[in-house]
């Protein structure tokens, strides 16, 4: 706790200590310089500083007594300036080392960087070699070109605003190939944290092509805390020494690693965690111990806290008896989180009754949250490798609050080949009287985060400094508006000619003060793409708008991506529902409560399904989720409170043989989707205005890309997800359908290709209904439907998706 608090110290005195200043291509670079000798120049990593990194925990000074020691301050950092596009990163800021070297007179200089700033070290190596004596990569090793990380760095880490966020997505810049690395003579080493994801992320596949480099790994040590350690300290102290005599060697090695979540994410969330975990005990040993044996475990009542660090292992033959048990997960979880309480790969002959889950789930309602919207929190995981390997699991009686993905988790093992392949099925599932709520992967839900960006009048203001923290910023650009021309900086990640009507070709206006005759919020498509401006069109091809007014706005293009794409937190990792399972048999939901901020549930690539008798009690998105591809589902007695979420029912991807009698749906968002069924019978259900989000009111609908207007979902829409595709039989008869306010006359829409349809019985009420019938379907007969007309003209394939 002593270390926390002295962590906590370093951030909020580091800096107001004292530096020179130089220009560096105009950005002024604040530097400390101490001691005679060689000299010795230190980097320090993201969100920190020069004083921060080094000097606080005394490595400047213990450095200073035989060398010069310049400590510099990135830019974006502590008391150097702060510029704000992504441009002004990166590579820049390798020139900012040389260019401080060229001002401090530096021919060679041994070079030292921790975490971002063993990244720069490594690219100033490679990029000017003859100016690197020696090389000491802290917390980092190897940034590959075109790797995982790379991608991660150049695609995650920048959505979330300017300055610190740009110099983020500019780290991606920072990488290097592996020839490069194997050209590098000077000499070089490596020192990580034991318990850094950083290891295995980075200095592992470092090692492997340059094993010459030692490594040594700080015992006890992750990578917030590394720098804190004085063996640490003793380990750069050495590093001025002629490296290449150095053997590898490892003060401690262990194979645990000590964060769930990729390395570099935001210091003050880290340390957040780190209070979390430090104020309460971990009941981790005790609870594996109990569960260390076969037969019936009982888990005595009260409150067990556990940080997720490392899962607690499940046994087959085993039934669990956690009846007043609560399992309890931290306050505070940073960015990108992963937290698996109990876990079991090849788990048969298995029960689970009773205890609760509770965490903290990310509440867009909230203005305070503890967790990130992309934490993931895990119940009960259990996993297949071989065939017959999970069978016989029962749970029965669970509860939950809070949870950030999966309470209940039961995976097959499913193939990479196709997304209907499954190689191993688990077999004989049952969750039964559960009661699962506000549980479930957090989805910000399609176009929330874009609404409030593009109409931030209609929200609090802490809503949309929120909204900006997370939009994706990488896809806006200020604009202003000349002529026919769109004027912006087209130079990074350009603006393309639009080459369809797809969402990912479309762009959309923001700002208050756009010309007249733009719309904000509505689609427009590039005709003409060039440096220093852009064309655009009402449809892609079409005419150039020319502007009524010279005005100033913003852009976000690539609408998949801000609108659609947008719908969960970047980084939010698997785990979707109160209960997740995917490549199954004999799957059998019984008695039980469910509710989540995000969708309730999923049942992907399952067979043989009971969904019987159940209360979805709301949902942020899908209420009700029957999954991709499958088959022989029965679903009956259930009631579905869609709570405005998204789809009040989604039938997804060519799910075979499924029967829906006898339940209930109402105040679901967008309605009910059946994606190109095969066998499909819906008969004696209720559906009560399932289609909210046609609302105007922006706090219960949504504005639609396309005409930013509010949406026009039917109440139920069959689809297709492959152009040219067929779907059939399908029976719907004898449900009532009660519209509501906002629900557009065509209520009813059937997509091409369909045949063999039998609507017919149902009744229609509260407004006047259409049902629409594409041309192309045969053998229909859609008749007999009080309060309801028929017509036909054509649907689109996947109309009412968006």
């Amino acid at each position: 706790m002593n270390r926390l608090f002295s962590l906590l110290f370093f951030l909020f005195s580091a800096s107001h200590l004292s530096a020179a200043e130089f220009l560096s291509n105009g950005v002024k670079i604040a530097y400390t310089v101490k001691g005679d000798g060689s000299p010795v120049l230190l980097i320090h990593g993201l969100l920190s500083s020069g004083a921060m990194n080094w000097t606080l925990p005394g490595i400047t000074a213990a450095l200073a007594k035989k060398h010069r020691v310049i400590v510099m301050d990135c830019r974006g950092h502590g008391q150097s300036d702060k510029p704000e596009k992504e441009a002004d990163y990166g590579v820049k800021m390798v020139d900012d080392v040389i260019a401080l070297l060229d001002h401090l007179d530096i021919r060679q200089v041994h070079l030292a960087g921790y975490s971002l700033g063993g990244m720069i070290a490594m690219k100033t190596a490679v990029l000017h070699p003859k100016r690197v004596q020696s090389l000491l990569l802290c917390g980092m090793g190897w940034l590959q070109e075109g790797g995982m990380q790379q991608a991660f760095w150049a695609g995650i880490a920048g959505r979330r605003g300017k300055g610190i966020a740009a110099c983020m997505n500019g780290m991606a810049q920072l990488a290097v190939t592996q020839a490069e690395v194997r050209a590098l003579r000077m000499p070089a080493a490596v020192i990580v944290g034991d318990e850094d994801i950083v290891d295995r992320l980075y200095v592992m596949p470092l090692a492997q092509i340059r094993p010459d480099w030692p490594v040594t790994r700080i015992a006890g040590a992750g990578h917030i805390t590394c720098i804190l350690k004085p063996a640490f300290r003793d380990a750069v102290v050495k590093f001025e020494k002629p490296l290449r005599s150095h053997s590898a060697h490892s003060l401690s090695w262990h194979s645990r690693c000590g964060f769930r979540y990729p390395c570099l994410m935001k210091l003050l969330s880290c340390l957040a965690l780190a209070f979390a975990t430090a104020t309460l005990a971990d009941d981790s040993a005790k609870l594996a111990a109990l569960l260390a044996k076969d037969g019936v475990v009982t888990i005595p009542a009260g409150d067990y806290h556990l940080d997720g660090t490392k899962p607690i292992p499940l046994r087959s033959n085993t039934t669990v008896m956690a009846h007043g048990a609560r399992f309890i997960l931290p306050e505070t979880l940073p960015d990108q989180a992963r937290v698996v309480l109990f876990a079991g790969q090849n788990i048969a002959h298995f029960a689970w009754h009773g205890g609760e889950f509770i965490g903290q789930v990310f509440d867009p309602a909230k203005k305070d949250n503890t967790w990130e919207p992309n934490a993931n929190t895990k119940g009960i995981e259990i996993t297949t490798t071989v065939a017959g390997g999970t069978h016989d699991l029962l749970f029965r009686d669970v509860k939950s609050n809070g949870m950030a993905a999966a309470v209940i988790g039961v995976h097959g093992k499913y193939g990479t080949k196709s997304e209907s392949e499954v190689e191993h099925y688990a077999e004989r599932v049952a969750i039964e009287s559960c009661t699962l709520v506000r549980s479930g992967k957090f989805m910000w839900d399609y176009g929330y985060l874009w609404q409030i960006v593009t109409f931030p009048e209609a929200y609090e203001p802490w809503e949309v400094d929120r909204a900006m923290k997370y939009f994706r910023t990488d896809l806006m650009r200020d604009v202003s508006f000349e002529g026919d021309r769109v004027l912006l900086d087209n130079t990074k990640r350009p603006i393309a000619i639009s080459a369809s009507d797809e969402p990912k070709d479309a762009l959309t206006f923001l700002g208050a003060d756009l010309p007249k005759n733009i719309v904000r919020g509505r689609q427009y498509f590039v005709v003409e793409s060039e440096p220093d401006f852009i064309q655009i069109a009402d449809k892609p091809g079409g005419a150039v708008i020319r502007f009524e007014t010279a005005k100033k706005g913003q852009l976000a293009f690539n609408l998949l991506g801000t609108y659609l794409g947008a719908y969960a937190p970047t980084g939010s990792g698997p785990g979707k529902g109160a209960f997740d399972i995917v490549g199954a048999r004999d799957v059998r939901v019984t008695g039980c409560q469910i509710s989540a901020i995000g969708d309730t549930m999923h049942i992907q690539r399952c067979r043989n399904i009971v969904f019987a008798n159940n209360h979805i009690l709301g949902s942020r998105m899908g209420a009700f989720f029957l999954a991709e591809f499958c088959q022989n589902a029965t679903i009956t007695g259930n009631l579905v409170d869609g709570t405005n979420g998204s789809r009040v029912i989604s039938v997804e991807k060519s799910c075979t043989d499924v029967t829906m009698t006898g339940n209930t749906f109402r105040g679901g968002g967008r309605g009910a989707w059946i994606n190109q069924p095969v066998n499909f019978i819906m008969t004696g259900n209720v559906f009560i205005n399932n289609t909210t989000k046609n609302d105007p009111d922006p706090r219960l609908g949504r504005i639609a890309f396309q005409t930013a207007k509010p949406g026009q979902f039917p109440e139920l829409y069959f689809t297709l997800y492959e152009p040219g595709a067929t779907y059939g039989p399908i029976i719907v008869t004898n449900n009532i359908f009660q519209l509501g306010d906002h629900c557009p006359e065509e209520a009813v829409t059937f997509a091409p290709n369909g045949h063999d349809l039998v609507f017919t019985g149902n009744t229609f009420s509260n407004k006047a209904a259409t049902i629409v019938v594409d041309p192309t379907c045969i053998r229909s007969t859609i008749e007999g439907n009080l309060g309801a007309k028929t017509v036909k003209k054509p649907v689109d394939f996947n109309h009412g998706r968006r």
